[in-house]
């Protein structure tokens, strides 16, 4: 598929496929059109770009994206590297479970206050 399909299917920008293309997260083959050659991305790119944007929406960042995805393919254990991400990423989220926990009974707090 051309990069404008893969843009439509996955809700991305082309720009955003590129960038992810040149930081090594979705791969592309080359097909010649004429004179011309054009990125060629399979189906399952779509749904590897949806994965890289759900994970970015968890807070993660395209390098530590990366960093994982490498492992992943590589189909080898985590480096230490790898696991001093993750476990920096869940005191992250444990503190924002705080945060919000601490936000839901002040809400709580008030609503019984005026109820």
């Amino acid at each position: 598929m051309v990069i404008g399909q893969i843009a439509k299917l996955s809700g991305v920008s082309k720009d955003t496929i590129r960038l992810y293309t040149a930081r090594g997260l979705v791969e592309s083959g080359a097909r010649q059109a004429g004179s011309r050659q054009y990125a060629d991305y399979t189906t399952e790119t779509v749904q590897e770009i949806k994965a890289i944007k759900s994970v970015q929406a968890l807070g993660f960042t395209l390098a530590e994206i990366k960093l994982l995805l490498d492992e992943v393919q590589s189909g080898c254990k985590l480096t230490a590297t790898q696991l001093l991400l993750l476990r920096t990423k869940q005191q992250e989220i444990t503190k924002k479970q705080q945060q919000l926990e601490q936000l839901a009974s002040f809400i709580e707090q008030k609503i019984h206050e005026h109820s």
